[in-house]
């Protein structure tokens, strides 16, 4: 996600306003506070959590992070880099296909709130609860509003990561079971699995055809890592 398009909207003149997109496009814009949201008219939603970079004079997330907030652990505070620019991305490539899509991204430092929290534990103020809420909130609506109209609606929630100069390609697998000889017997476990109709767990993860490797055929610098 380091080599993207353009800032979002808000980062280049403020608040978002409809005039910033199509004219044709029937999706809006809503200026949340804390999330920028437009809402589409097709059964896909893309948030992406973790790309803010307002600080809106929140304080720090605490090194915190259980439900009894007694047991200190190293929260992750860092943004996800380019995930809103990533997501913005998308959606403006999908509408000029002709394809609306729901777009929630959080406007705000994740230092300050993790919307992949529980609410109780995303954020050390009111605001922060109130910018969970509003996040959370929009991708409830779009789903609603997809699974009104279609069968079926598809979520699309964009991570990245901001400390290392590479992408890391992840398959929720562990290192352990990355060096067995044989992947294939782990696919029902892997973030791959629905691929693993198509293609087999060893030749996504190892090769010359795996994930990684085509990532360098894009000219992104690329760390095969868990």
């Amino acid at each position: 996600c380091r080599q993207m398009v353009s800032d979002p909207p808000w980062r280049q003149n403020g608040e978002p306003s409809p005039s910033i997109w199509d004219a044709k496009n029937p999706s809006t814009v809503t200026p949340g506070r804390y999330t920028h949201i437009l809402e589409g008219s097709c059964p896909i939603i893309l948030s992406a959590p973790h790309g803010g970079n307002l600080d809106l004079g929140l304080p720090d997330r605490r090194m915190i992070n259980t439900p009894d907030r007694q047991n200190v652990r190293q929260l992750c505070r860092e943004t996800d880099l380019n995930t809103a620019q990533l997501a913005c991305a998308v959606e403006a490539q999908l509408r000029n296909r002709g394809v609306n899509a729901t777009l929630v991204v959080s406007k705000v430092l994740r230092s300050k709130v993790d919307l992949n929290r529980p609410e109780g534990l995303c954020s050390e103020c009111h605001q922060g609860f109130e910018a969970w809420h509003e996040y959370h909130s929009a991708i409830r609506g779009g789903l609603r509003r997809a699974l009104e109209e279609h069968p079926q609606a598809h979520l699309f929630d964009l991570h990245g990561q901001g400390h290392r100069e590479a992408n890391e390609v992840g398959h929720v697998l562990t290192n352990k079971v990355l060096r067995e000889s044989c992947l294939d017997d782990y696919a029902g476990a892997s973030s791959c699995r629905s691929l693993s109709v198509c293609f087999s767990l060893e030749d996504m993860v190892r090769g010359e055809h795996s994930i990684a490797v085509s990532y360098t055929h894009l000219t992104l610098p690329t760390k095969r890592i868990v």
